[in-house]
C-alpha cells in the first residue's frame, strides 16, 4: 500500500498491558488519540473503528509481536519500525507514550520511518523452537559447570575425557559424597536428566520440521554446520534470503561488520557492531569454530589459518571466519548451490545422524514423504503425538 494513497496514519506505542495510539491525517493534524488494552478483544474493537485506507506504525519489540501479527493477518497495512534507528531519529528530551506514538505516525506520514522485518509465517514457530533449544543447552551448561565445581569442592578427581558421557554419568550416579554435597549432586543430576530429555524432544521436532525445508540439507554441506545449526541460521534469516540485496546487508543484519569512524580523511575500523541477531551470530561463530577443526583442508579452514599466521588473535580470526561463512551461505542460498569444498563423507555422517534422530524421536515420520510435508502438516502430526508445537494462522 503506497503512502500517497493513505488518508490516516496511526502510531502505536505498545506496552505489555496497554497500547497508546495517535491518528493523524495526510496534513499531519491529530485526528484521534487514546489507549486500549493489549488483548485480543480490545484490539479487535479498536481495529473495527479504523477506515480501510489506514497505515499503522509500531516499534518492533517482543510486546508488539502479537499485535503486529494479528493486525497483519487481518489485512491491515502494518509497518514495524527499527528500534535502534528510530531512537536516533526521534531522540527528544520530552518523552511520553502519546508523544512516542505521535512521532511514529509523523515519520510514517513523511515516509521516513526506519523499517524493520518481523516474520509472520511458519518461521515464527521454528524460531521459537530454536531459541528454546538454545536456552535448554545454556541451562545444561550451567548445571554441568556446577557439577564440576562440586567435584572440585569435594576433592574428587576423575580421568573421563567426557564426564557427561555414558561412563561418566554412571560414575556420577554411583558417586557418594558427604552431607549436603551428595544432596546437591543428586539434585543436579536430576535437573540435567530432565533438561536433556526435553532438549531431545525439541531436537526431534526440529528434525521433523527440517524434512520440509530443502535449504537445511543444502547448508549441511558446509563443514561445521549440522542440522540444528542449519535450521537456526535459516530461522534467524527468516527463510527468505532474497530480502537481503547483498551479502554485506546480511552480514550487517548479523552484526558481523566493523564499526567505522571516518572524519577529516581518517578512517578507523573497530570491533563488530553486534547490533543484529545474537542467535545468528552465535550459530555462525560456533559453526566457524567447528569448521576450522576439521581434518581436511577447505577454504574456511585455510582462511582462518592464514589470519592466524598473520598474527591475528584467535577470536578476531574466528569472527572474520564467521563473516566469510555467512557470505558463502548467502551465495549458496541465492544460487541454490552446494558448498564447493564439500566433504561427502562429513555430509553423509550428518544425514545419518539426522535419520537416526528421526527414527528415535518420530518413527512414524518414516511413513511420510518428507519432501511433500508442509509445516502445518508436521505441526498437526506433532500435536497428535504430544509434540506441543502449534502453527497459528
Amino acid at each position: 500500500m503506497e503512502v500517497s494513497n493513505i488518508t490516516l496514519f496511526v502510531g502505536l506505542d505498545v506496552h505489555k498491558s496497554f497500547v497508546e495510539f495517535v491518528s493523524i491525517d495526510e496534513k499531519g493534524n491529530v485526528v484521534n488519540s487514546g489507549q486500549f488494552n493489549n488483548n485480543l478483544h480490545d484490539i479487535d474493537n479498536w481495529r473495527r473503528s479504523l477506515p480501510t485506507d489506514v497505515s499503522i506504525a509500531l516499534e518492533a519489540s517482543t510486546s508488539a509481536k502479537f499485535l503486529y501479527q494479528h493486525l497483519y493477518k487481518c489485512g491491515l497495512n502494518v509497518i514495524p519500525a527499527n528500534p535502534w534507528t528510530l531512537h536516533l531519529i526521534s531522540k527528544s528530551s520530552s518523552k511520553t507514550d502519546e508523544k512516542d506514538a505521535y512521532r511514529l505516525a509523523q515519520l510514517l506520514r513523511l515516509d521516513f520511518l526506519p523499517r524493520a522485518y518481523m516474520t509472520t509465517d511458519k518461521w515464527d514457530e521454528i524460531k521459537l523452537l530454536v531459541h528454546h533449544r538454545k536456552k535448554l543447552a545454556e541451562q545444561m551448561t550451567v548445571v554441568k559447570n556446577e557439577i564440576h565445581s562440586l567435584l572440585v569442592l569435594a576433592g574428587i578427581n576423575h580421568s573421563f575425557s567426557d564426564l557427561f558421557g555414558k561412563k561418566g554419568l554412571e560414575f556420577l550416579v554411583n558417586l557418594k559424597l558427604d552431607g549436603a554435597k551428595d544432596i546437591i549432586l543428586k539434585n543436579l543430576l536430576d535437573s540435567l536428566k530432565q533438561l536433556s530429555e526435553t532438549s531431545t524432544k525439541i531436537e526431534g521436532i526440529l528434525a521433523g520440521i527440517a524434512t520440509s525445508i530443502p535449504e537445511v540439507e543444502l547448508l549441511m554441506t558446509v563443514p561445521g554446520i549440522d542440522i540444528f545449526t542449519s535450521i537456526t541460521i535459516l530461522a534467524e534469516i527468516g527463510g527468505d534470503i532474497n530480502r537481503f540485496p547483498s551479502a554485506k546487508k546480511l552480514c550487517s543484519y548479523a552484526g558481523l561488520i566493523p564499526i567505522v569512524r571516518a572524519s577529516g580523511g581518517t578512517v578507523k575500523h573497530s570491533r563488530i557492531t553486534k547490533r543484529g541477531s545474537s542467535t545468528l551470530r552465535w550459530a555462525l561463530t560456533t559453526a566457524a569454530q567447528s569448521a576450522t577443526r576439521t581434518r581436511y583442508e577447505h577454504r574456511l579452514k585455510k582462511f582462518y589459518t592464514r589470519l592466524r599466521l598473520r598474527g591475528k588473535p584467535a577470536k578476531v580470526a574466528l569472527v572474520a571466519t564467521a563473516r566469510k561463512l555467512l557470505v558463502i551461505i548467502y551465495n549458496m542460498l541465492i544460487n541454490n548451490e552446494r558448498y564447493r569444498d564439500e566433504s561427502g563423507y562429513l555430509t553423509l555422517n550428518k544425514r545419518k545422524r539426522w535419520r537416526r534422530l528421526l527414527n528415535k524421536s518420530l518413527p512414524e515420520f518414516e511413513k511420510v514423504k518428507h519432501d511433500l510435508l508442509r509445516i502445518e502438516e508436521i505441526s498437526e502430526f506433532l500435536n497428535s503425538k504430544g509434540g506441543g508445537i502449534i502453527c497459528r494462522r
